[in-house]
């Protein structure tokens, strides 16, 4: 498998990586816009949020799409992954996000921006990425809460 870093002025890359959206299931999305159009992925692809993006490539592409996911390490240590419908259950979001932790070292911790360890943010109704995360030795640590407005409750 070879990592192939995001270009944000390619539209391939950019279709492709909406298209891990689109085919992400409601409660695995953690985006905060829950009806992302192309525009503003468009945007928020250019911006480049992470310190390391990358596609993944296929090794073989045989019986597999030749862009099998997107991976990213953020500058809060996190670690992100969305792999292709077609190449799910092969191995190869374990096989990409092992390598990462072999071979990249965590920001040190921040008080108050982040911690010196790797880190994992999943949507609450994705089990299957909690127990992939879990299966890599990651460990539960919170629950957040969001509430957008002003103003009590009745």
């Amino acid at each position: 498998m070879n990592f192939i870093p995001v270009d944000p002025e390619n539209p391939m890359h950019v279709r492709f990586l909406y298209s891990l959206y689109v085919y992400r299931p409601i409660e695995a999305r953690i985006s905060s816009t829950p009806d992302l159009t192309m525009a503003n992925h468009q945007a928020y692809v250019r911006a480049h949020p992470y310190r390391y993006w990358w596609l993944i490539q296929a090794p073989t592409p045989l019986d597999l799409p030749p862009l099998l996911g997107s991976i990213y390490i953020g500058n809060d240590n996190s670690i992100g992954i969305a792999v292709h419908p077609l190449a799910r259950g092969r191995g190869h979001g374990t096989k990409a996000v092992q390598y990462l932790l072999d071979h990249y070292d965590p920001l040190p911790a921040i008080s108050g921006v982040r911690r010196g360890e790797w880190i994992a943010n999943v949507a609450p109704g994705n089990e299957r990425a909690r127990l992939f995360f879990a299966r890599l030795g990651f460990e539960f640590i919170q629950v957040t809460y969001a509430r957008t407005g002003r103003g009590g409750t009745s």
